[in-house]
């Protein structure tokens, strides 16, 4: 995937807000079916996108300072303490992965 599929990720989730906005005011008796088949479509799409870049290294390498200073993401960096847990944050489209030490 590319950054530039992300963008259409995102702009595909707007159109299915608007397109559920659109559905939900018809109030036809077909509205909660259709509304669930689009929920549905949207978590599949979401479950493959947006890409997701881990960004792996030694300890105490900077993967963190790297991630904050792209995102502005407000994480906790000290010398005494270490990513614990793999954490996303999105950046320009894509999904950021800040993982532990290696």
């Amino acid at each position: 995937m590319t950054i530039a599929f992300s963008r259409y990720f995102e702009e595909l989730i707007a159109v299915t807000d608007d397109a559920g906005k659109l559905v939900t005011q018809a109030d036809t008796p077909d509205s909660a079916l259709l509304l669930g088949l689009m929920s549905e479509a949207r978590e599949r799409v979401g479950a493959s996108a947006p890409l997701r870049v881990a960004v792996i290294g030694e300890f105490s390498a900077g993967k963190s300072s790297l991630i904050s200073a792209l995102t502005g993401a407000e994480i906790e960096i000290d010398a005494d303490v270490c990513t614990a847990e793999t954490v996303g944050y999105p950046w320009q489209g894509i999904i950021l992965v800040d993982r532990p030490g290696i």
